[in-house]
């Protein structure tokens, strides 16, 4: 089955010719890797077509319209994420994609490790995975059978660029939510949780840098974000999950 990735770019013409090639250099095809560009002022557009991706140019309309307009794009059965400033390790493509093979899922996601960093890696320390039903489908590999919507409220353990679903599970859902400008991600895993399985390995298939002006870094903002989403599912949630009030 065919993979799109979906790159969204703004003002990374420095950096996002490193992400299009860690895509280009994974051993899974057919492959097809599209930069959605919103918007930039600098020259992303024309570095991004040089290195082979298909660019799609947008007005600037922030990170969950972008992604949007990336996969409407897109034609592949499996839909993988990767963020421009981000890169995949060799191989993890196709580890990811081998579980759907595995398991009746509609997401996959994997670890990631924090690159110049101190040997952390996203997933370290995750008490919401421990605590969650497991079947294992290989080594270091997990079919999640616990409901994933109550840990996810907890606290996010999905990091997008290791993310990979299925064109299903996205058209069921509908995409990321345009008006979260923050936290889109982890609306949607929220909606994909309340259909689909997960399924994860601890292997890491992303390396990403914690720059200064990264959004990960604005957690003022990230905490804004976070409130929304709750307050969105705040209706749906409340009765279903109690311990959580």
């Amino acid at each position: 089955p065919k993979v799109s990735v979906i790159i969204a770019c703004y003002n990374r013409a420095h950096i996002v010719p490193r992400a299009i090639r860690s895509a280009f250099a994974q051993d899974y095809r057919p492959l097809e890797v599209i930069v959605a560009d919103d918007g930039s002022s600098d020259d992303s557009v024309e570095v991004a077509a040089l290195h082979g991706a298909k660019v799609i140019a947008h007005e600037h309309i922030g990170p969950p319209g972008i992604r949007n307009v990336g996969v409407a794009a897109s034609s592949g059965q499996y839909i993988a994420f990767l963020d421009a400033d981000d890169v995949w390790t060799e191989g993890s493509l196709s580890e990811r994609v081998s579980l759907f093979d595995r398991a009746d899922v509609g997401l996959v996601f994997a670890d990631a490790g924090v690159e110049r960093g101190r040997g952390e890696t996203y997933l370290a320390g995750r008490e919401e995975l421990a605590e969650m039903e497991m079947e294992a489908l290989g080594e270091g590999e997990r079919l999640i059978l616990s409901d994933p919507v109550p840990f996810l409220l907890k606290r996010s353990f999905v990091l997008t660029s290791t993310a990979v679903i299925t064109r299903e599970a996205w058209d069921e859902v509908g995409g990321f939510d345009p008006e979260l400008l923050f936290a889109e991600d982890f609306d949607l895993w929220l909606r994909i949780g309340e259909r689909c399985r997960f399924a994860y390995t601890r292997s890491i298939a992303a390396l990403y840098e914690q720059r200064e002006d990264s959004m990960t870094r604005k957690r003022r903002f990230v905490a804004y974000g976070l409130v929304k989403v709750w307050a969105k599912q705040h209706a749906r949630f409340w009765g279903r999950y109690p311990k959580l009030r």
